[in-house]
């Protein structure tokens, strides 16, 4: 696995990029993440509503590239 920094500039060539290196041989998958695997810190929050009321909850979360979980060969447990 490598990781790669992402700047404005080639985050605005992005999609050309990510051909590039994936025409190079043995890449097996490339994805994007906000932060790497093992550093979540991006926090946020959402409603939930139940029989009790509205709840705060709050959660973690790291916005990805729709390939993110095929690339780190991880299996959803729920959703999407």
């Amino acid at each position: 696995m490598v990781i790669l920094p992402v700047d404005g500039k080639m985050f605005r060539d992005y999609d050309n990029t990510k051909e590039a290196i994936g025409r190079s041989t043995g890449v097996l998958g490339i994805t994007a993440a906000y932060e790497t695997p093992e550093f979540v810190e991006w926090g946020d929050g959402i409603r939930a509503t139940d029989e009790k009321g509205v709840h705060e909850v709050p959660l973690k979360a790291m916005p990805v590239d729709l390939n993110f979980t095929q690339t780190l060969k991880m299996t959803m447990v729920a959703g999407t």
